[in-house]
């Protein structure tokens, strides 16, 4: 006679499946409750005859009950009322597994039904809290091997496009490349609002905005005037020049301050590593403007932002329908986010109806900055380099056993690798 498959029955569950075993992991089929039993087939952990039978488990179950009855049968000729009694025994068994499914599919609505009454936009903690344990975990790992960023249609900036460096170049209906954001017109001429000459400093001050407004605008995929309010205090919250007036003695200064505001501890912000390099490309690109104007890119750029703390205020007086999501505490210097918000927009607006006046007349001289700010692209690239040769070799150490996590010194591991030092000297 074949051997048979001890079944053990739980006091919690008049029926349950093969082989109890007492280790506490989490049931593999619905991943919610600790498993007490080990499929004899495929060694799935599961926790009751309800998981059991889940279509997740179907083919094993089916198979299993199917080669037991089979061997059984071939063990013991059985008469034919014995034979009808395991065909009958089956039948229900097949009956219990389709009810048992349909229960289940009344039990578990589906995604569009646990989400028709919710907004997608509005309520993503609500949304999260309707998922499954399932969904959530295929969520997260859609996140890690980058399907969900595939989902997402990643934003062209304006000043990357096509039009922008062409050759041959068609203007718009404002004589701009096609999608560069139309220029403010009511701007005063810069010798109504200064009696002298300005500092030679504010072309590092426009260098500031445009760092700014650059990084907003990518933060937000393109939809930075959709979300006025918020877009518009991440913009103060890293441009010195339009929420200190601070003045800055070097274009790469400049740029530099916006990058270390973004890695602030507490800014809030999660960037990549290669941040740093995308922002100065950027602010090199809307230099160098086009054919069409030379600093017609600044322009733009500057009067879109403009429209920005514009938007920005007039979501504020219709009742600010779309508060900012943070809400910051007040600042070391002494700054009431909330309560100043308003009159920190103003004050913004003036200084950019100011640096759009100067631009009109002294932009010229903008792209002399380019080289400056081209030679410090190339060394941030190079430290880029370096830091992912560190990272690189540290891990191959890792895992070859040559380095641990305790104990150890990098300058070790990178000596062999023959890694430039100021890698080094950079992680230490």
């Amino acid at each position: 006679m074949a051997a048979s498959i001890k079944i053990v029955k739980s006091s919690d569950d008049e029926e349950d499946g093969p082989a109890i075993e007492n280790k506490h992991d989490i049931c593999s089929v619905c991943v919610e409750k600790e498993s007490r039993y080990t499929c004899p087939r495929c060694n799935i952990r599961y926790c009751s005859l309800p998981c059991y039978k889940h279509k997740k488990h179907e083919g094993c179950s089916e198979s299993f009950y199917k080669d037991w009855v089979m061997d059984e049968m071939k063990e013991h000729t059985a008469s034919p009322e014995e034979k009808q009694k395991v065909l009958e025994m089956l039948a229900r068994e097949h009956e219990q597994q389709e009810e048992d499914l349909d229960d289940a599919d009344d039990d578990n609505p589906s995604l569009a039904e646990r989400m028709e009454d919710l907004d997608l936009d509005k309520d993503a903690a609500e949304v999260w809290k309707r998922l499954t344990a399932q969904e959530k975990e295929e969520f997260a790992q859609m996140m890690k091997d980058g399907r969900l960023a595939n989902l997402v249609s990643i934003w062209t900036p304006w000043w990357m496009a096509k039009s922008a460096s062409s050759l041959v170049q068609e203007a718009s209906g404002n004589g701009l490349p096609e999608g560069f954001p139309p220029h403010l017109t009511d701007v005063p001429d810069i010798n109504q609002l200064l009696k002298s000459k300005p500092s030679a400093d504010v072309k590092h001050n426009v260098v500031n905005v445009i760092s700014a407004y650059a990084f907003v605008t990518r933060l937000h995929n393109g939809d930075h005037l959709e979300y006025a309010v918020e877009c518009s205090e991440e913009l103060l919250q890293v441009c010195g020049v339009l929420k200190h007036g601070e003045n800055y003695p070097g274009p790469k200064e400049a740029v530099h301050a916006v990058i270390q505001q973004v890695h602030k501890e507490g800014s809030g912000f999660v960037v990549p590593s290669s941040f740093p390099v995308v922002v100065m490309g950027d602010v090199i690109r809307i230099l160098r403007g086009h054919r069409l104007s030379p600093f017609g890119a600044v322009l733009s750029a500057l009067s879109d932002t403009v429209a920005l703390l514009k938007a920005a205020s007039k979501e504020l007086k219709k009742g600010g329908k779309r508060r900012r999501k943070r809400k910051p505490k007040p600042t070391e210097d002494g700054d009431q986010p909330e309560a100043d918000f308003d009159k920190q927009l103003f004050l913004a607006k003036r200084k950019l109806t100011f640096l759009l006046s100067w631009t009109e007349r002294y932009g010229m001289c903008l792209a002399q900055l380019c080289d400056e700010l081209s030679l410090e692209l190339e060394c941030l690239k190079s430290e880029a380099a370096e830091t992912r040769s560190l990272q690189t070799t540290v891990e191959q150490a890792l895992k070859s056993g040559k380095l641990h996590t305790q104990g150890a010194k990098v300058e070790e591991v990178t000596q062999d690798a023959e890694l430039p030092s100021s890698a080094v000297q950079s992680e230490n």
